[in-house]
């Protein structure tokens, strides 16, 4: 953890919460394809789900490093308008952290009309006219940028953030001085996969993990996630400095943390890694939240059934 670190020069846009990154490890690629060298690809997702419309993106250099990551609503309510309107998000990104003119940018969009549409002026709706004119704008100001289609193999990562995106709207962010890590565990076809998401008083996000868990066991999962939330704490060097909610998804986990008599015995080892982490820190609480409250955890959990290890920024 001491080599992957959030920089202080994180952002919020409204509800849109995107943060650069210095990271020694590789993010979630599965089918991901580098730049060539020197340059950076940001591969950027928009989704819609019952009349609410999320958009995400990530940036990775040409080692697979992850160097910003983006996730959020978006005020268009219209799924084609926000995979316009997510390349503008992605080039402001690109803009901020002070890239232009340093190295060259591969934006990966993953619906064809979308790709099309950036190719061929003449083939844009006019209802898109003023999101394709922010775009223009600010690739007048980078310059070295080119645009490819990517299959949605490819743009797992950027799609995981889009959902999470979704449910900004539902997070309640701590006391103003703490932090809240929620953290969500899930089993799919024999594949257990592990999340969190450490955000401060702000919402803006401060830490992340997505990655597989030893134990096959669902509950075991939900029980452990909290550790390694534990140990992401601990290795910020935050222990002392804040308060520390940790909000975890399973009523069942909730209630073993919460009364140690009714914890199974199966459990026994797990808890005690827990309760060792827990004198560690000192000043750490528990609540249950809702799957509306968890959806970013959730969505970093599912990523990470695909990882073949434990990825920490």
């Amino acid at each position: 953890m001491s080599r992957a670190r959030l920089r202080r020069r994180s952002r919020v846009r409204g509800a849109l919460h995107w943060c650069s990154i210095e990271s020694g490890r590789k993010c979630p690629a599965w089918f991901w394809c580098p730049p060539c060298f020197g340059g950076v690809k940001f591969n950027v997702c928009g989704v819609e789900s019952e009349d609410e419309v999320g958009c995400g993106g990530v940036l990775r250099n040409s080692d697979g490093v992850a160097r910003a990551l983006f996730s959020g609503p978006f005020a268009a309510k219209d799924s084609l308008a926000t995979k316009v309107g997510v390349i503008s998000i992605a080039l402001d990104v690109f803009l901020a952290m002070g890239w232009k003119g340093k190295c060259s940018l591969i934006i990966k969009v993953g619906s064809m009309g979308v790709f099309n549409w950036v190719e061929n002026k003449g083939l844009r709706p006019w209802l898109m006219f003023s999101l394709f004119k922010e775009v223009e704008f600010r690739l007048s100001r980078i310059g070295n940028v080119s645009f490819s289609k990517v299959d949605k193999n490819g743009n797992k990562m950027a799609f995981a953030l889009a959902v999470a995106g979704l449910s900004f709207r539902f997070w309640c962010p701590p006391c103003f001085g703490g932090v809240k890590f929620n953290v969500c565990g899930v089993e799919s076809e024999d594949e257990v996969g592990c999340g969190g998401v450490l955000r401060n008083s702000d919402g803006v996000a401060r830490a992340l993990f997505s990655g597989p868990f030893a134990a096959k066991d669902s509950l075991a999962t939900k029980v452990g996630v909290i550790s390694i939330a534990l140990d992401v704490f601990l290795a910020m060097g935050w222990k002392g400095k804040c308060s520390l909610i940790i909000k975890v998804g399973s009523m069942g986990v909730f209630n073993w943390v919460e009364n140690k008599g009714l914890r199974p015995w199966l459990m026994f080892s797990l808890f005690k890694e827990v309760e060792f982490r827990l004198s560690r820190i000192g000043n750490v609480s528990f609540s249950k939240v809702d799957k509306n409250g968890n959806k970013m955890a959730f969505a970093l959990a599912v990523a990470g059934l695909k990882r073949q290890d434990m990825f920490k920024a």
